[in-house]
């Protein structure tokens, strides 16, 4: 029950398409881990730039994509303690398990 919990969490991530003009400039003003303040329907968000992507054409003024908050799922904290704990003692497995070394 906790994984399914954790996998139907709810989570906020945004993508937008910005021109880098004033008042603020992408690499200047902000860059990728800056906090940014941003509203959507009247209520104030605060979270990290985490992606930016550029993207242009011939027909098209030069735009950049940019995500705001965690693009994809994360993995689930206790999966990861629980993959940490098996590499150490796969680590100490290796180190004592083998004869031939000592």
């Amino acid at each position: 029950m906790r994984q399914g919990h954790w996998k139907t969490r709810p989570y906020q991530a945004f993508k937008v398409s910005i021109w880098n003009r004033r008042p603020y400039s992408i690499f200047y003003d902000f860059d990728l881990g800056t906090r940014c303040l941003f509203e959507i329907d009247g209520l104030l968000y605060t979270d990290q730039v985490s992606a930016v992507r550029m993207y242009y054409d011939e027909s098209t003024p030069k735009t950049f994509d940019i995500t705001i908050g965690t693009g994809g799922d994360m993995e689930d904290p206790l999966g990861q303690v629980v993959r940490t704990i098996q590499t150490m003692w796969n680590a100490i497995g290796t180190i004592f398990g083998s004869n031939d070394l000592f």
